[in-house]
């Protein structure tokens, strides 16, 4: 699980590798869901993606200000295509700790 501290703006990761060939990415969302429950301003495009390759990376820059603390699930909906010519569509959740910052002494 990832943890982010509430006030970071901190990029959070999803990876697919290739079973044969090269990934060629074409676009993805990014949701935010706490108890099955979507996030109010989510889905959202997400922030980047590396370029084709045998894995490929999406990711979004999560701004945690507005944020409460608890355990989320993120889901990235990628599209992309492969060298086999078929284009897809894949879901991938990634978990998140969001938690308040260690207090200072």
């Amino acid at each position: 699980m990832n943890v982010i501290f509430i006030g970071e703006n901190r990029p959070v990761y999803c990876s697919l590798t290739a079973a044969t060939g090269q990934i060629v990415p074409v676009s993805g969302t990014f949701a935010l869901y706490m108890d099955g429950v979507l996030q109010t301003g989510y889905p959202v495009a997400t922030s980047g993606n590396d370029s084709s390759g045998e894995t490929v990376r999406w990711w979004y820059v999560l701004n945690t200000t507005t944020i409460l603390p608890g355990d989320y699930t993120a889901v990235f909906t990628v599209q992309m295509s492969e060298t086999d010519g078929i284009s897809r569509t894949i879901e991938l959740p990634v978990e998140l700790s969001i938690q308040l910052p260690a207090p200072l002494d």
